[in-house]
């Protein structure tokens, strides 16, 4: 977790929130605490139902701890946590949350047919991270590449078969250390009837 801009503290008359600013969170999440001073009573509201404020209601000052879960999507996350005295809704002082994409790697279909005769088929392997090649290297010199950061298209270029059959690879990500992060690509050459 790492803070965008410098630790301040805000004076409204009412309310002050020593961090009015954004926090930068990896896709693993954290809970980190907001010291607020309030003269009454003041409330905190996220607009992510699953990220947990904690105290939603407070008088006085208290320190706001904010939990945000691992991410699950596939792209950054932006939150904010909303802080206001109750006699004053509309003066709200926002923590805004910026969360890094989950890690991902995926093909839009695991399966693909190719040309039972042989040559060579085009799929687009997604991924927002390093990844190798993890099962399937006797057919390594089929792909165009092996290992590669990042969305790329991938040419499988196959052989000639001599009967039905599906030849199944496997990638992983590396950056994240796992390897149970895996997409699936099943080549079928079908033999014609």
């Amino acid at each position: 977790m790492s803070l965008i801009s410098s630790c301040r503290k805000i004076d409204t008359g009412t309310l002050s929130v020593s961090l009015d600013s954004t926090v930068v969170l990896g896709f693993t999440g954290g809970t980190f605490k907001v010291p607020v001073a309030c003269e009454g009573s003041w409330t905190a509201v996220c607009d992510s139902s699953r990220v947990m404020v904690a105290p939603a209601f407070c008088k006085g000052n208290c320190k706001l701890s904010i939990t945000v879960p691992p991410s699950e999507n596939k792209f950054d996350k932006q939150i904010t946590v909303k802080v206001s005295p109750v006699d004053n809704p509309s003066f709200v002082r926002e923590i805004r949350i910026s969360q890094a994409a989950a890690p991902y790697i995926y093909f839009d279909s695991e399966d693909v047919d190719a040309p039972y005769a042989g040559g060579a088929v085009v799929v687009t392997l997604y991924a927002n991270a390093a990844w190798k090649l993890y099962s399937g290297a006797t057919y390594k010199s089929w792909l165009s590449a092996t290992e590669g950061s990042g969305t790329v298209d991938l040419t499988i270029t196959v052989p000639a078969a001599t009967r039905t059959k599906t030849t199944k690879f496997a990638f992983a990500l590396t950056d994240y250390d796992y390897p149970n992060i895996k997409a699936n690509l099943n080549i079928k050459q079908t033999k014609p009837q």
